[in-house]
């Protein structure tokens, strides 16, 4: 079974900055569950983000960097996708003159690493994982699931082998996959 980690190609494609710098990492840190908030579900509702375009002379794909690895997409890639990871995403919406793009969040959290056989580092104050060298998955647990996170990384988004080839057969571009398994 292949799993990929979807980042968004900033090297070749447009990227978004928040245009209130003095809030928008607090907020994004709290809705994407990054960092210190990965165990507190933000409970207010999302207000739609003010965002700019970060461009360096590249292209404008169908997603774009948001944070880390998160990313938004437009809604031609939406609508492409929708059908595969629906139930497995709640969308941001990001207010931005140029289009309307939504932030992915993923809110499919399973409890699937098998910690017997990937490469952790971990924590040894608390026994939480800080990073993950090695993936290795309860296949079993994944089998029909598109579009998720682990509770160890809920802010890192994993995708199956029929997202890629989705992504893929209808050309929609600004993410690189990386194979974790």
């Amino acid at each position: 079974m292949n799993i990929y980690i979807p980042i968004p190609d900033s090297d070749n494609y447009d990227g978004f900055y928040p245009l209130d710098q003095e809030n928008s990492h607090d907020i994004l840190s709290r809705f994407l569950n990054m960092a210190m908030y990965q165990d507190i579900e933000e409970k207010s509702e999302w207000i739609p983000l003010p965002v700019g375009f970060e461009s360096f002379g590249t292209k404008r794909g169908d997603f774009l960097g948001v944070v880390a690895w998160t990313f938004a997409c437009n809604n031609r890639a939406w609508k492409i996708l929708e059908p595969l990871i629906g139930d497995s995403v709640k969308l941001l919406p990001l207010q931005c003159d140029e289009g309307d793009f939504n932030i992915l969040k993923v809110i499919n959290i399973i409890d699937c690493l098998d910690r017997s056989k990937a490469d952790l580092f971990i924590f040894k104050e608390t026994g939480r994982v800080l990073g993950i060298e090695k993936y290795a998955f309860k296949e079993e647990l994944i089998q029909d699931q598109h579009f998720f996170a682990i509770p160890e990384c809920k802010f890192g988004i994993l995708v199956s082998q029929k997202f890629k080839d989705l992504v893929e057969q209808h050309q929609l571009e600004g993410l690189n996959f990386k194979q974790v398994a």
